[in-house]
């Protein structure tokens, strides 16, 4: 840290007093902003790591993945109480566009104002305002709608350096950094065309941090005396900073706990995208199975395709996969599926030869009551059922 000193300001008129006001370390280390910036970058790779759905660019994150590592959701917060979600999401971003925004934006910020409040009312504002944003966007945001990224933290920055310039020592100054923020929330407003391309900005989110803020930066303003480098109180920013990361590391412990679950669902075709005809079975295919290989359908699939096409051998190595699958994850599609397959994978070994392994495999479903009895006749034809 370099050395502390007061400041002051010279009212413009000739001849008026000078009067004592706050200063600001020029040649401190702005640490808590360039942690909140390494933060952001170490989770954006581990995002990419631990993608769940291919994004439609390689440093785009599918809405599944930003989902299962802590990110906003209505009935995951309200209905589960997975209320720790609130904070997570400040540290998750849609793409690198998003990323490299809102760090931009943080850093503009964080240069000047952890300077002029300290490092732990710093970190505490923008928690504060990520809270804020987040708990705004809750109260207004659609269905199944997910929210992440820094925006609610970095509004309330903005919104503090603004207020915070009042207290700088020379005009220019004030100007200079009154100009920086409102550029900074304009940016954050205006229509997508100078926006990073695929974000959808919340604006309730912006708002809530706004004015969370304003509510905070006017608190520190009542605990700073004039004369004194930065606002008392500094205890509190810190107690609200370690609680903040408390529950984080609660949220942590939850994603961590709830990945395999997420990483399943999230890796299953969506309905929208499933065939409807077997014609489209069989084109979709092999896009589907590329796609969605963790999913039993996307092999299902692709060996109703090869059976087409007369490919014996291909056509039981997929429905093996699928059985496979749902054997590892046997509650995701129900017993009536799994059984299916199970017929479907007895009846492919039986056209390759394996008449004792195919008649093992489907024993349990020739005397199943709950079994198609369409696919009981078809066991029973093959001499499967004997």
């Amino acid at each position: 840290m370099g050395r502390q000193r007061t400041l002051f300001l010279p009212d413009e008129r000739a001849g008026a007093p000078k009067q004592r006001v706050v200063g600001h370390n020029a040649r401190s280390i702005p640490w808590a902003t360039i942690g909140l910036l390494v933060l952001f970058a170490a989770v954006f790779a581990l995002e990419v790591h631990f993608t769940i759905v291919p994004g439609t660019a390689r440093f785009n994150i599918a809405p599944a993945t930003m989902l299962a590592l802590g990110g906003i959701e209505r009935e995951m917060v309200l209905d589960r109480h997975e209320y720790y979600r609130v904070l997570t999401a400040a540290f998750l971003h849609a793409n690198r566009e998003h990323l490299i925004g809102n760090g931009i934006g943080i850093l503009w910020a964080g240069c000047i104002l952890e300077r002029h409040i300290g490092h732990r009312w710093f970190l505490a504002l923008f928690l504060i305002g990520a809270v804020s944003g987040a708990l705004a966007s809750l109260a207004v945001m659609p269905p199944h709608a997910i929210l992440v990224g820094a925006s609610g933290g970095g509004l309330a920055l903005f919104t503090a350096l603004f207020f915070c310039s009042l207290r700088m020592p020379t005009s220019r100054a004030r100007l200079f950094t009154q100009g920086r923020a409102i550029v900074m929330v304009i940016l954050s407003v205006v229509p997508s065309a100078v926006r990073p391309q695929g974000i959808s900005v919340s604006y309730s989110s912006h708002i809530g941090g706004a004015i969370a803020g304003l509510i905070v930066i006017l608190i520190i303003a009542a605990c700073w005396r004039d004369g004194e480098d930065l606002p008392r109180g500094r205890w509190v920013g810190g107690g609200i900073s370690l609680i903040a990361f408390a529950i984080m590391g609660l949220g942590i412990r939850g994603t961590v706990a709830n990945y395999s679950a997420f990483w399943v669902a999230g890796s299953m075709i969506p309905n929208a995208a499933l065939p409807r005809t077997e014609a489209e079975q069989s084109d979709l295919a092999p896009a589907l199975l590329a796609r969605y290989p963790s999913d039993p359908r996307s092999h299902m699939f692709m060996a109703r395709s090869l059976q087409v096409r007369h490919d014996k051998i291909g056509a039981e190595q997929e429905y093996r996969a699928a059985f496979s699958l749902i054997q590892t994850h046997p509650d995701m599609f129900g017993k009536p599926f799994g059984d299916t397959v199970r017929a479907m994978l007895a009846q492919a070994m039986n056209d390759n030869g394996q008449h004792a392994a195919a008649r093992e495999l489907a024993q349990t479903l020739c005397t199943d009551p709950s079994m198609d009895p369409r696919q009981i006749a078809v066991l029973k034809r093959l001499k499967l059922c004997d």
